[in-house]
């Protein structure tokens, strides 16, 4: 399945990932628009973990959160497709992968 990963040093990669795999390690779901899910891991702030501020600034870009609503994201975040009639994880469309692209570059330049 296609996916994009946000590493918390602010690298953005396309990987293919299995979800089962995956949701283990990321048990943390924010829904976005345009059909997407980013997982992430619900580690605190005090943890070893480093903030992701990418996948923060996504989050806020293309979500109806506030900063007031959100976790501090920590560590990896995995933004996953998901199939609108079944609510299940599927693969990112090179669409997907483009917009999720722009919404972090605009975020960052903000």
């Amino acid at each position: 399945m296609r996916a994009v990963k946000i590493g918390a040093d602010g690298w953005v990669a396309g990987i293919d990932l299995d979800p089962r795999g995956h949701r283990a390690s990321h048990p943390a779901t924010l829904v976005l628009w345009h059909n997407l899910d980013l997982w992430y891991s619900d580690q605190s702030a005090t943890s070893e973990a480093e903030p992701n501020m990418a996948a923060m600034g996504l989050a806020l870009a293309v979500s109806d959160h506030s900063p007031h609503d959100l976790a501090l994201i920590c560590g990896n975040a995995i933004v996953v497709a998901t199939d609108p009639e079944t609510a299940t994880p599927a693969s990112m469309s090179t669409q997907q992968c483009h917009a999720v692209s722009y919404a972090l570059l605009t975020s960052l330049a903000a």
